[in-house]
């Protein structure tokens, strides 16, 4: 990705997601979600990221023998993502 996060700073990911639902129906019943349902909003701290993906934690505090613990981590698919919110 062209910007340039800095380790820990807080962001903002909007994202889409695939949806499920499980359990018989009737195939006329299926149907194609609107856009909203599948769009998500994950609030957390950066870690890393590459071209596949980025990476957020939930928590982080320092630290156990000298390296930082962190705590809730998320990967999202770059391709998945819509928009990053920099704090």
């Amino acid at each position: 990705m062209s910007r340039k996060i800095k380790k820990y700073q807080k962001v903002e990911i909007e994202w889409y997601d695939s949806l499920h639902s499980s359990g018989w129906l009737k195939e006329s019943d299926v149907q194609l979600t609107d856009k909203d349902r599948m769009t998500h909003k994950t609030t957390g701290y950066f870690i890393a990221e590459n071209e596949r993906s980025i990476i957020v934690v939930q928590s982080y505090q320092c630290c156990v023998d000298g390296e930082p613990m962190v705590d809730s981590v998320m990967e999202i698919p770059i391709k998945a993502i819509i928009k990053i919110k920099l704090y």
